[in-house]
């Protein structure tokens, strides 16, 4: 398992993810980096921002789907250098 710092999308928890999690996202951030010019993933990355941000702040839980979207959201600012995401190993999926 890797826990992951969410922290910088919105006021949340750490997320807790596993190998194949993370794996999936990798490749959804790859793919989308071929898929979209630099200007688009700009605005991209900037809408998905600000929806995750205020949906963090309401009283609703966080679903799986806006983990998976700030999960996928802080990849694609890594794979581009903006952010170094804060991660930490917690030993074997199980």
């Amino acid at each position: 398992m890797v826990l992951i710092d969410l922290s910088h999308v919105a006021p949340v928890a750490a997320h807790m993810a596993t190998q194949a999690e993370l794996a999936a996202v990798i490749q959804a951030a790859e793919a989308l980096c071929q898929q979209y010019t630099e200007a688009e993933l700009d605005q991209l990355l900037d809408q998905w921002e600000t929806t995750l941000m205020w949906a963090g702040l309401g009283a609703e839980p966080h679903t799986a789907a806006w983990c998976q979207r700030a999960l996928l959201l802080t990849c694609l600012r890594g794979i581009r250098g903006e952010i170094a995401p804060q991660w930490w190993w917690l030993g074997p999926d199980d």
